[in-house]
């Protein structure tokens, strides 16, 4: 009989062998193991899972049956049946679809191996897949099953989400409700999604994403970038009739006729450089700044941490690929060791977000949130400064949201404050 454990992080993995003298046992030569059972202390184990997780990426661990207490290992007509659930807590998880690693696992002897589990999102997990960073409901899952005719495996999920963000042209709209399905009768992903985002002015900016049966155009927006989907904005201000107009309120917080002939000029040319630079951040620097986040997270016990970084972008607007009137290079300075020094402040910390979250309670998320942007004073001097943003999220009954947000813009000498009380209702 076999009945033991050994520690894997902060926890400790149980396991032992139950023999049923039937089908289910597991035969390795001519000695009967039987079924194999495993659990863990309510610590978890950390570990990382390849293809679901950024590179270096960890989270805890718990494991659990359908039925009872232990994920078990069995036999089934001489494949081996993982079946229970894996329960997350404190981690980032991504999908890659990766062939390579299931044609290795054919390779190493073992019998076939049949899926029929789930991983169940528990506490403060968040998808991070570009262009989406987006805090997944606790008790949501994905289940993986092993078709037995085929021996292809088949996932079914059903994931929503109320907290978190998705970039486009450069910027961060917030999560109103976001909702992605597969059940088994659907023949593909179900997909619809709202972010928002307040301008200046007041006016609220809706980015919409839904699933569409139509095959989009070739120059649509998010035909490569984001699959068979459709992405649209709209305004709740009716003199925002266009995408030019609502591109203009979000750029420049002003209504396009308001704009200068250079702003107009610029404005096109300015989302372009956002979805470049977007796209390369997610390219270079985002799988070298995840594995620090994950060390900061632990170190200082948060719940939540993200460096989001605006490199590629002030490059590309500091290298003189592109055209600016306010171009660093063509001001004057008394050296070029000033030069040099102001071009690496604007390239690494102009646009650099810092986001820091942490749960008080179960129900009470605290978060704080600094921004570093270049800034005009009353003389036309420009400098760099921090913009903060502190919130508390009261996460109540029915789905609603009692939420304070207070921001603070030093340069200005300005603050807001406010508190709001939000749902989401479906019809």
């Amino acid at each position: 009989m076999l009945n033991g454990s050994f520690r894997m992080g902060d926890g400790k993995l149980y396991f032992k062998n139950v023999i049923n003298n039937d089908d289910t046992d597991i035969f390795i030569g001519d000695i009967n193991v039987g079924s194999l059972k495993f659990n863990n202390d309510d610590q978890g184990i950390t570990i990382h899972i390849p293809n679901y997780q950024p590179e270096r990426g960890l989270v805890d661990t718990r494991l659990t049956g359908y039925d009872d207490e232990y994920f078990t290992v069995y036999n089934e007509n001489g494949a081996w049946v993982l079946s229970g659930k894996i329960l997350l807590s404190n981690g980032d998880m991504i999908y890659e679809d990766d062939k390579e690693e299931s044609e290795e696992i054919e390779d190493i002897g073992l019998p076939p191996i049949y899926a029929d589990f789930d991983l169940v999102y528990d506490r403060n997990i968040w998808y991070v897949s570009n262009p989406f960073n987006l805090k997944i409901d606790s008790g949501n899952y994905i289940s993986f099953r092993s078709n037995r005719e085929t021996e292809e495996l088949e996932l079914y999920f059903d994931l929503h989400s109320r907290r978190g963000e998705m970039r486009l042209f450069g910027e961060s709209f917030s999560v109103e409700d976001v909702m992605v399905r597969k059940a088994r009768q659907d023949k593909k992903v179900l997909i619809n999604a709202t972010f928002t985002k307040r301008t200046p002015d007041g006016s609220t900016i809706y980015l919409q994403v839904q699933s569409t049966e139509d095959k989009l155009r070739a120059d649509d927006i998010g035909t490569k970038a984001y699959g068979d989907v459709a992405v649209s904005l709209r305004s709740d201000n009716p003199k925002d009739v266009t995408m030019l107009s609502i591109l203009s309120k979000l750029q420049y917080g002003k209504e396009i006729d308001d704009l200068s002939e250079d702003e107009r000029f610029d404005l096109g040319r300015e989302q372009a450089i956002n979805l470049a630079s977007d796209e390369l951040n997610n390219l270079i620097f985002n799988p070298l700044i995840s594995p620090v986040e994950g060390v900061v997270r632990k170190i200082l016990g948060l719940d939540y941490v993200r460096f989001k970084t605006g490199f590629m972008k002030n490059i590309i607007q500091t290298s003189g690929i592109v055209e600016s009137d306010g171009y660093i290079v063509d001001r004057e300075y008394d050296s070029d060791l000033e030069l040099i020094g102001e071009i690496s402040k604007d390239i690494l910390l102009e646009n650099l977000a810092i986001d820091l979250g942490k749960y008080i309670t179960p129900e009470w998320y605290l978060n704080y949130e600094a921004l570093i942007k270049r800034e005009m004073t009353s003389m036309n001097e420009t400098y760099i400064g921090v913009q903060h943003e502190l919130s508390l999220t009261w996460d109540l009954p029915y789905n609603f949201r009692f939420i304070y947000r207070y921001q603070f813009y030093p340069a200005q000498g300005k603050d807001n404050q406010g508190i709001s009380l939000e749902t989401v209702l479906y019809f």
